[in-house]
Formats: C-alpha cells, structure tokens, sequence
C-alpha cells in the first residue's frame, strides 16, 4: 500500500478521549466478530464498539444487539478487565476450593471464577470481595478503581503519577476520597475524561457505549504494554507533513498520495478500493472515486497514521491555510447560540482528548461551514447537530477565523429543535415536555424511562426523576430528534 522514499522522524502516536461504558450480555452465546451489531450505527461509541467485540472483550446478545445505553453491572466490568487482561484462560481452567465458593456466596455461578481469578490478579481485593454487589449498577469511580488495581497488570502502578490532581474537575469534591488516586490516574493515562461542563461524574452510571469507549482506551493505553511488548519501531506513529500531490487511477481504483514531512522527505502512499485504509479530508470521510482529484486540494496539512510495518491506516488532510495559522482537528461536543449577545459558544475536543471552549462574536468576522455549506451567522446555528468531527482554523493569537462542522456518521436525517420550554412535568414513569419552537410551533413529548433518552440542565446530567419538576418554564431548550421525531437527548438552559 505504501512505498516509502525516504527515512524520516515520526511522532508517537498519543491515543486519548472521552470516558464512557461498554458492557454487553456476559452470559450471551455466539460470535460477535461474524455478526455485525444492529443498533449501534448511530451511536457516538461505535467503534469503540466494534474494537471490543472484535477483540472479545465482550459479547453481543443473541438478537445480535449491543443495547449500547444500556447500564453496566459491577461483575460485568470484572469480567470485561479480567478478558481484556487476557486472563479468560484462567477462569476457564479454575477450580473453585469450597472456602472460595463460600467466600464468593454473593456472585452468581457463572461468574465465581471470574471473581476468583479477579482476586487473585489484585483486580479485587478481600476487602472489596466481602462488599461487593455483583448485581449493582457500576458507577464511574468504580470503573476506575477496577481498572487502577488492573495496572499492577502491565507494570504501570508505580510510574511517577500526579494521582491527586483533580482540580480539572469542577465536581471533584464528589470523588469519593478512596477513588480520587484512581479518578486522577485513568485520566493522566487517557482512559477518562471529563463531561462538557468540566464535571466527572463519579457517582454517574456507566452505560454500555461509555465502557467500551473507557475498555479501549484502557487496552491501548495501558493493558497492550506488557500483554504485547512492541520493539523499536513497531509502534503506531502519526506521519505529519504536507500532501504535495494526489492522482486517482480509475482503471486501478487506486488513490496515490505524496506526503511531505517535516523533515522535507517525500512519502508515497497508494490506497487500493479494496484496502481498510479511510481517507477523510476537512473532516469529512470520503468514497475512494475519481471526485477525490477534483475535491481535495494540495498544499495543506496531511496527518497519517502508521501501522508497524509503515502502511496507512487513515489519512486526514485539510485545506491549505495562511502563514501563521493553524488546525485544530476534533469532535464538537457542544453549540450554542446567544441570540442577544449573536454570538456562539462551542465545546471541542481535540484529537488528543483535550477540552477546548471557544466564544465566538459576528463581529469578529468568522466564517462558518456546517456539511461543506456556508451557515449564516444566527440562531440557525443552534440547530447543528454536535458529535461531529470539526476543524478550526486558528490565527496565530489562536483565535477562530473558520469553522468546518460536519454531521456526526449515520445521523443524517436527525434534527436538532430549538425552541423556549413551555411547561415540563415528571408523573409516574413519565416525562412530559411542551415547547414552542424558534418558527412558533408547538410540540408536545412524553418520555419513559426505558426510552434511554439523556436529559442536561445547563450542561449537567439529570436524572428522570421528580427533581425535574422544579425545573421553570421559559427556558431555552433543545430536542435532538431522530427520524421518527423521537428524543434522543434533551438539554435545557436556565435564563440566566
């Protein structure tokens, strides 16, 4: 795929993002690697998703789903990090002494040997042992503890670790304190991060989309350091440069590639139709066709990932850009418009998991593209949906001067609303919401709990509960929509 033209120095391929849960049916039979998943195509941790399962971490249920909003038990997540750990042979083989068995009493049967073994790598502990609920819903703090014991695994307990460091969190007076050294490490190794509004959320349930983001992130970061020891040179790097020259070869279906590093050497790549290598360009994944040529411009960054032995896993480009200005590659996490002040507020994070927040006025000239379309600056921006892929182009005080936003895969035909709230109410199992939309139309939503539907306050995650009920009217609310006009999220602003 590759023919390399020159030696040349690579960066370290830094891997990183947001927390989040995997679980799936841990009794479920079948093989997951064959049979793809029905329900997560649209969900934000889909190839997270598909990693675990490939990697056998965890396995579907036998309708073929994931359930990805679905919560995660305590024993579920031992049975994950004991998999991931590549300890399942142990299990297998177990025998359970009678004192064991007694001892474990709580756990179901078929998971006393996962909980045997899980003691006896350090994962668990006896004091953990006599309090542990199998069956509890497992909480972020958790996670982090079961995954902290883990690093004994792979070596990395001991490294020189700031473990306290949690000021970056506005909520970390919640951290238990027998988790903080633990909430602090998973988020210097990049297992975890933080929620938009700079919360943690220890006490937050962890859903099955949101672990397998936090497992993978755990197995590349830190288990495959001692379960797959790589020499020199066998490393995933990042080839940064300049994209020189692009050809499509319609006969061959073969897309070439000359990339210019920073060291000045030419690099060639030659992406076959066939080849499991995606080319994204401005954010945007692309069909590998002769508009390529036509779409993609030369002269701008080129970013490619680097297997071990030296072919493309992807290639990212982007539009050449001033001297002095910059990229800023990512995920929006969130938008808001102030029609008063006509100005945007936008939440990204970066390639490398980092948070960054960006107040944006008319007045200071930006230029906004939301699917490669020029997006007048008003309210209108209010209904782009986040948890695409953005660039930011920065001037060299760092300040926006354009904004590509692009929907997020498989979501399409969503629809963000945004309107003023009419009247909220929690009754029984249900939430009711009437709004007025920006164009004065009304619309009515009642929600069950088993709708999975997330509902934020100002940026914080709320519970269906009858808390909601103290929340006013007249606020600013948004309504992501699918394409049945079913909630998928809710966020709700207070005026102030």
């Amino acid at each position: 795929m590759k023919k390399k033209v020159a030696l040349i120095t690579l960066c370290l391929f830094l891997v990183g993002l947001l927390a989040g849960p995997l679980s799936a049916n841990i009794n479920a039979t079948g093989d997951n690697n064959a049979v793809r998943l029905q329900d997560i195509n649209d969900d934000w941790a889909r190839q997270d998703i598909e990693a675990v399962v490939a990697k056998g971490f965890i396995k579907g249920y036998e309708d073929n789903t994931y359930r990805p909003n679905q919560s995660v038990t305590c024993l579920e997540v031992i049975v994950m990090l004991i998999r991931a750990a590549n300890l399942e042979d142990q299990v297998e083989n177990y025998t359970l002494s009678s004192d064991r068995a007694l001892a474990l009493s709580q756990i179901p049967d078929w998971g006393k040997a996962y909980a045997a073994v899980a003691v006896e790598a350090g994962i668990l502990s006896s004091n953990d042992i006599s309090t542990f609920k199998p069956q509890q819903e497992a909480m972020r703090y958790q996670v982090c503890l079961y995954m902290q014991n883990a690093l004994k695994l792979c070596g990395l307990q001991d490294q020189d670790a700031d473990r306290n460091n949690l000021t970056s969190f506005t909520d970390n007076d919640l951290i238990p304190p027998q988790a903080r050294s633990a909430v602090s490490l998973m988020s210097q190794y990049g297992v975890v991060n933080g929620y938009p509004d700079g919360s943690f959320g220890p006490n937050r349930v962890v859903k099955r989309n949101e672990m397998a983001k936090m497992l993978n992130n755990f197995h590349i970061n830190c288990l495959q350091n001692i379960q797959e020891p790589e020499e020199e040179g066998e490393k995933e790097l990042i080839l940064t440069g300049i994209l020189e020259n692009k050809y499509f070869n319609s006969v061959e279906e073969t897309l070439t590639l000359d990339v210019i590093d920073e060291s000045g050497y030419r690099w060639r790549f030659s992406i076959a139709a066939g080849d499991d290598v995606d080319v994204y360009y401005e954010g945007s994944k692309m069909r590998l066709n002769s508009d390529l040529t036509r779409i993609i411009k030369t002269g701008g960054p080129a970013f490619v990932l680097l297997n071990e032995e030296q072919e493309a896993v992807w290639v990212k480009i982007y539009e050449a850009v001033a001297d002095g200005q910059t990229i800023l590659a990512g995920t929006l996490e969130e938008i808001k418009y102030d029609n008063e002040k006509n100005s945007l507020s936008l939440d990204v994070i970066d390639e490398n998991g980092s948070e960054r927040a960006f107040d944006l006025e008319r007045r200071s000239g930006i230029k906004v593209y939301y699917n490669n379309r020029f997006v007048v600056f008003n309210e209108d921006l209010d209904t782009i949906i986040p948890g695409g892929l953005i660039t930011v182009v920065l001037d060299e005080e760092e300040n926006p001067v354009l904004l590509r936003i692009y929907v997020p895969d498989g979501m399409e035909g969503y629809e963000v609303l945004v309107g003023s709230l009419d009247k909220i109410s929690y009754v029984g199992n249900n939430l009711n919401i009437r709004l007025t939309d920006n164009d004065e139309d009304e619309w009515s939503f009642v929600i069950d709990q088993s709708d999975s539907v997330d509902i934020y306050y100002d940026g914080t995650s709320m519970e269906l509960s009858k808390d909601i009920n103290n929340i006013e009217a007249d606020q600013d609310i948004k309504i992501l929509m699918d394409e049945n006009e079913k909630p998928v999220w809710v966020r709700i602003y207070s005026a102030d």
